[in-house]
């Protein structure tokens, strides 16, 4: 079963992220955005039920940012309501420039 609600409209798909983004579900976040991206060019992540992230699903995220910036095509990722909990752990990190371009909060 995954963990993740998605909302397709027209050009855009939102993902819902769940409180514990921790090892257990990085995989399936993987598979969540390539199938986000396979379906429209830009993904919506809302980041406001996290209370928690793993360094595995910040680097799941961060790939997807980087493949997005990469792309030929108009591939694009937006992080909404991020709450402390997600920008903490992006800090600790050391990623919060690149997460910058991503983050609409």
């Amino acid at each position: 079963m995954e963990p993740f609600i998605h909302t397709q409209t027209e050009g855009s798909v939102r993902i819902t992220l769940v409180p514990s983004m921790d090892l257990l579900v990085a995989g399936a976040l993987k598979t969540s955005i390539v199938e986000s991206f396979e379906a429209a060019p830009k993904v919506i992540l809302d980041a406001s039920p996290v209370e928690r992230i793993s360094t595995a699903c910040v680097q799941v995220i961060l790939a997807a940012g980087l493949y997005a910036e990469d792309s030929d095509q108009e591939a694009n990722i937006k992080i909404e309501n991020a709450p402390p909990a997600f920008i903490s752990a992006v800090d600790c990190l050391g990623l919060s420039k690149l997460f910058e371009n991503w983050s609409t909060s």
